[in-house]
């Protein structure tokens, strides 16, 4: 998770991405590397990508409540991409 989200503060998506998608296949419950990759998608363009991890981790928040905290990022990543979705 940490290389990830150093490679995202750096802005090198193209080596974050495929560091958070690792890391989720190992931990399919990590809601933190969720929404890292839902805001890497939001900067690579790739709204779906980062609506459909922004819910997937309000959906695991909902589920195990340990992480309260989290639930206001998520919903705000999902609420950006469908506002992003919408432009024409």
């Amino acid at each position: 998770y940490h290389r990830a989200e150093t490679f995202y503060q750096l802005r090198d998506f193209k080596k974050a991405l495929p560091d958070i998608t690792r890391l989720l296949a190992l931990d399919d419950k990590n809601v933190n590397a969720y929404l890292l990759r839902s805001n890497i998608n939001k900067v690579r363009g790739e709204f779906d990508k980062q609506k459909e991890d922004g819910e997937f981790a309000i959906r695991l928040i909902t589920q195990h409540r340990q992480y309260p905290e989290l639930m206001g990022k998520a919903h705000t990543a999902v609420k950006r991409s469908h506002l992003l979705s919408q432009r024409p």
